[in-house]
């Protein structure tokens, strides 16, 4: 009799195993279920990456020490119109924080200045009895990242007289300040130039000249401010970076500013940055002094006194102009194209050196994607005579994501090189046209079959469920039937008092 109860309790817990063994089965397996899923979804990429990246977490023992700052508070600005000496300017002032590495300046909502280090401005692109709004952002490293301030507004006087002399600085490159200093050398083939000018909405031409040339036109915003970056990498060298402004009423107010920029690999830049102190310190009201050896943060820029202003330095002593000047263009209508499809372009040559003047030179094409990788490139030989058009179809590949694109052409003779470039979009080919501009590209289509998919999955799962459930009552019926517990079961349920026939 004992060795039957024994019996009995080892069946009763074996079944309790196996009960907890299936709905474990049925949890991982509808994880992994779902795992395969999202990586139908996402590509096969996403299960790469996440798979990588969860095998290093096992296999990377990491150790990582820090002194972590706090976030940046909100700058309190105070506003104030000066006019000494008959200079006009408003200065900008507010406190020092240490958890703020840079600041932007925005006026009248458009940006101003970006990438200063000190807690203090001054405004010197104003106008007599004229009313500005100015906000101060605070940048830092650690979240939330970003602190803004008050607008404050300040009303400049009407008895003040101001010269407009044009002037032009470039502030930063590659986020490194250039503000009084005469060359800089970076590590970033592509780095990104800022600058100011108290002339807005003004032209702006760039030129790089090197091993190769690079040029540029662009615009100042509302308040004198500029940005670019050139999509083509330079190649390691030295280069002479100039900058002119132009006024765009009247073609004679210019003004420009040379640097010397060096592009060094990233070993070479790396030596560089062990020779600074690493010192981190902000102190108010202290300006960088130039030295050979240029930082890697961004220092304030150092701006004239107002008793003593500097000149302007207006255009002289530029470089060369290029040998030609070319025009690349985007033929296909709005500047887009769908993947699948062919990028028409029209490369023209506007103007030419006598010496150059129908020599044979090469062409290179070269389409970047949004992450300024190159995904296409073709070289083509050609005579340049002045006027003269070449025309270049670029096959789309369907790999190629949807996004913003550039396709430079780099136009080499007699050892010399000029690079235009120009700006396109890549459109997602689409399924179905339903017209309004209602388009059904493949990645919606795959992103709704895979919706679908995994809602009838759990649909079934929960039949399965269901018929599991009503399969196991049909056997406990078997063995196990009265006429009192028959109609509380199952999902279709016997009306109560009817009566059961017994077998």
């Amino acid at each position: 009799m004992e060795r039957k109860r024994q019996k009995i309790q080892r069946e009763a817990r074996w079944r309790r195993v196996r009960f907890f063994v299936r709905v474990h089965a049925w949890v991982t397996g509808s994880v992994l279920l779902a795992y395969a899923l999202l990586g139908f979804l996402w590509g096969p990429s996403f299960s790469i990456s996440n798979f990588r990246e969860r095998w290093s977490s096992f296999a990377d023992d990491v150790t990582v020490s820090a002194v972590v700052p706090p976030p940046p508070s909100a700058p309190v600005v105070v506003a104030e119109a000066i006019c000494p000496a008959g200079t006009l300017f408003v200065s900008l002032d507010w406190g020092d924080d240490s958890g703020a590495t840079t600041f932007d300046v925005y006026r009248d909502s458009a940006l101003l200045v970006s990438g200063l280090v000190d807690s203090e401005y001054d405004d010197t692109s104003v106008a007599v009895s004229t009313s500005y709004s100015y906000v101060v952002v605070a940048y830092g490293p650690m979240d939330p990242g970003v602190a803004s301030s008050v607008a404050v507004s300040v009303t400049t006087p009407s008895g003040c007289l101001e010269l407009l002399t044009p002037t032009l600085d470039i502030v930063t490159v590659a986020d490194t300040n250039v503000m009084g200093l005469g060359s800089v050398s970076v590590s970033d083939t592509t780095p990104v130039i800022t600058g100011t000018s108290n002339m807005p909405t003004a032209s702006v031409s760039i030129a790089i000249v090197g091993a190769t040339s690079t040029y540029a036109l662009l615009s100042t915003n509302v308040n004198g401010y500029w940005e670019w970056t050139p999509v083509s990498a330079l190649p390691l060298g030295t280069y002479t970076l100039t900058v002119t402004v132009t006024h765009p009423l009247f073609p004679l107010q210019t003004a420009s500013d040379t640097l010397s920029l060096t592009i060094l690999s990233m070993e070479a830049a790396g030596d560089d940055n062990d020779d600074d102190d690493g010192g981190g310190s902000k102190k108010k009201k202290k300006r960088p002094v130039a030295s050979a050896s240029t930082p890697t943060y961004r220092t304030p820029p150092e701006l004239p006194l107002p008793e003593s202003p500097e000149p302007p330095r207006l255009i002289e002593g530029l470089p060369s102009a290029p040998f030609l000047t070319p025009i690349l263009d985007v033929e296909n209508t709005g500047n887009w194209v769908f993947q699948g499809r062919t990028l028409q372009t029209t490369l023209s040559i506007e103007a030419i050196r006598g010496d150059i003047e129908g020599r044979s030179g090469d062409i290179i094409y070269i389409v970047r994607d949004p992450e300024n990788d190159e995904v296409y490139t073709a070289s083509r030989s050609g005579i340049f005579r002045k006027g003269v058009v070449f025309a270049e179809e670029v096959p789309v590949s369907r790999t190629w994501r949807s996004g913003e694109y550039h396709i430079s052409a780099t136009l080499r003779a007699g050892g010399m090189s000029v690079v235009a470039e120009v700006p396109f979009r890549v459109v997602e080919l689409p399924l179905f046209n339903l017209g309004g501009g209602m388009l059904v590209t493949w990645n919606d289509a795959t992103r709704f079959l895979g919706w679908a998919s995994l809602w009838s999955l759990l649909f079934s799962l929960l039949l399965l469920l269901l018929f599991a459930r009503e399969y196991w009552l049909y056997l406990h019926s078997r063995k196990h039937i009265t006429e009192r517990d028959f109609p509380g079961h199952g999902l279709l349920r016997s009306e109560k008092g009817k009566e059961v026939d017994h077998v």
